[in-house]
């Protein structure tokens, strides 16, 4: 029952952290923003919070995969809802209004 929560934790903290470190020392700094005004820093951003779920998804499932065959019950609905909850949340924005 905690997995997903530990896992959906790990990637909240990742994703909290890339942005802070992109804030820090990217937006901050004049000279750095200037540098690379004519670019979409945005991107490699993006590009780490999808790591950083895409890590995390693959060891919810394989997680999953390992607990499904070792004890087949009706309880491995309970982190695949939260998955599922945790991907459509990220997907409609939420992370990206919480972080801003």
């Amino acid at each position: 029952i905690l997995m997903p929560l530990l896992l959906s934790v790990y990637e909240f903290l990742g994703t909290i952290m890339v942005a802070k470190l992109f804030m820090r020392m990217f937006l901050t700094k004049r000279k750095v923003r200037e540098s690379y005004a004519g670019t979409n820093q945005g991107v490699i951003v993006s590009m780490a919070i999808c790591n950083l779920h895409a890590l995390a998804e693959g060891a919810r499932l394989t997680l999953l995969y390992v607990d499904g065959v070792e004890n087949p019950s009706p309880s491995i609905l309970i982190p695949i809802v939260s998955g599922v909850l945790w991907n459509i949340l990220l997907r409609i924005g939420f992370m990206d209004r919480f972080l801003h």
